[in-house]
Parts: C-alpha cells; structure tokens; sequence
C-alpha cells in the first residue's frame, strides 16, 4: 500500500500542472493614439541626418505612410537656438552594387555637425501629435590600446570557415558607466555600373566588414533572414554576423577588456581587380570603437532582447 499511494501522488500533482498551463489570460490592449518617434544618430564631423515616424499602429497598417513629412524640428546646442531642420528626399547609391535608395531625412541646411562635450536638444511638433523632446551628449572616445590577430578555422552548423580571430583590448574609465559601440570596416574596389551610378571602371569605397562574436556582453540590431547580405549555410541564431555590436562596461568597469571578434575571409576580397599599377590593400581592416550614449545602448539592447 505504502508503494501505491507513493506512485498516486506525482500523478494527481503532473494534472494539477497541465491544467494550470492551459489556462487562458484575456488582455485588453489600450488604444492609444499615434506618437511622433525619432531616430537619429550624431557622430562627431557628420551632419545631422533625422528620421521622423508616426508610431506603428496595431494591427499594423499595410497601407498607412509612416514618415512624417511636415514637422517642426527645432534644434539646440547648450539649450541655444541653432536652426530648424528641414525634410529632403534624395536617392543615395552604393557604389558597385548597383542598388539605390530613397533617404527620407530631416538634416541640417548648413551641415551643421555635433561637437564633443556639448549638449544637443530637439524639439518636434507636428499636426494631430503631441509635442516631444529629447536632449543628449557625445561621451569622450576610448582609445584602442592593441589589436592582435590570428588566423582560425571555425566550425559553424556542419561547415568550416577560414577566419581571421582578432583581439581588440581597450581600457575602460573607471567610476561611471560607459557603453561602446564596434565595427569593422575596409576600403576596397569594385567594378561601377554606369548605367545606375554614373561613373565607370573600377573604383574604391569602403566596405562594412560583418563577423562573428561570442562575447557574452555584446548585443546588436537583430535581422530577418530574408535582410542579411550573406547567408551561409546552417547557420545558427547565436551565430549570427552582425556588423555592429555594442557592449555596457557592467562587468568590467575602469579595467583593460579584451573584445574577441571572428572575421570569415571571404569578407576581405574584393569585388573587382584594382587598377593596373595599384597595390592590393585587402588585408588593411579597420577596427572602430566608439563611445555612446547609454540611451542608445539602451535601444539597441531592446531590440536583442525583443525581436
């Protein structure tokens, strides 16, 4: 009797856990009314260039135009009036692709660019939204202290890539915290299309190299597979190659870390042969380590954990 009512128990408790699991919550989503959303990026030197949206209705909207086109944006630096900027349409090219697209952009008609240790401040308003601001800082770069390099064979799903591993060690200031921003790029020649681009021949422009990282502290923007560049074969989702990744100093505030990165060479050729005469540079890379700020760690963490 002792072993039967043993064996009873679990049974009667395993239901008690199926039932609980199937039990259904009813939510009522609120309707909230469409919101103004900004996207912008300053870096040092660059004009500002702003996107702005209405919020994404829910359902979603198939038919409904998401830009904005006849807002007001005001912009400040140190809370001191600069200008208003002004939306433009152009068509932006890549060069030796081929490809083209539409830019959609609030920028600056005198190419004003952000400065270091300045406060910039936008405030936009257009008809039907309410009005919304926002206020940031350029944080002081982080200079890379060394880069070492070595050459690996990396297993990735069932196939085998020749990669180029490369250790990149920074210091990062103690006391506050920092967020970081890396990426990988090159220049290179490709082959011009003048029937799209204009020009013709062979020419140089800098590449956006993707890679491998494993480091348990990066995050980065997530992609559908249908949006990647190159698709190898079994690929798994944590082996994705993104081409920026950003990482918060949690773990290793004011000490030297070591970021570890893994470049398939297939990313290092060119597209076309350079001129007659040129030297072949494909092995010249750059590695960028940027500091944000950490609302825009912040985002780009969010959309790592959502999507």
């Amino acid at each position: 009797k002792q072993i039967k009512l043993n064996l009873i128990i679990p049974s009667i408790f395993l239901i008690l856990l199926i039932q609980a699991c199937e039990e259904i919550l009813q939510i009522k989503i609120p309707d909230n009314g469409p919101m103004i959303t900004v996207n912008c990026i300053l870096n040092v030197g660059e004009a500002i260039q702003m996107v702005i949206r209405r919020s994404q209705p829910y359902p979603p909207l198939a038919d409904t135009g998401l830009i904005i086109k006849n807002a007001k944006v005001k912009l400040f630096e140190n809370d001191i009036y600069i200008e208003d900027l002004v939306y433009q349409e152009s068509y932006k090219f890549i060069n030796g692709y081929g490809y083209r697209y539409l830019t959609k952009n609030y920028s600056s008609l005198n190419q004003f660019s952000p400065e270091l240790n300045h406060t910039y401040s936008i405030k936009v308003s257009a008809p039907d939204f309410p009005d919304v601001t926002s206020s940031t800082t350029i944080p002081n770069p982080v200079p890379v202290i060394s880069v070492d390099t070595n050459t690996l064979y990396t297993m990735s799903g069932k196939y085998q890539y020749k990669t180029i591993e490369c250790k990149i060690k920074f210091r990062d200031p103690p006391g506050i915290r920092n967020c970081y921003k890396f990426s990988i790029t090159r220049f290179g020649s490709v082959y011009e299309r003048p029937g799209i681009s204009g020009n013709s021949g062979t020419s140089t422009v800098k590449y956006i190299v993707p890679f491998f990282c494993h480091d348990l502290n990066a995050v980065f923007f997530k992609r559908p597979p249908e949006s990647q560049v190159s698709v190898f074969p079994d690929l798994e989702e944590e082996e994705a190659m993104p081409d920026k990744i950003y990482i918060a100093d949690d773990s290793f505030d004011g000490r030297t870390y070591e970021l570890v990165v893994l470049i398939p060479v297939g990313f290092l050729f060119d597209m076309a042969y350079p001129p007659s005469g040129v030297k072949f540079t494909m092995r010249k890379i750059n590695f960028e380590l940027s500091s944000i700020n950490e609302e825009y760690y912040k985002y780009a963490r969010s959309n790592y954990i959502q999507v």
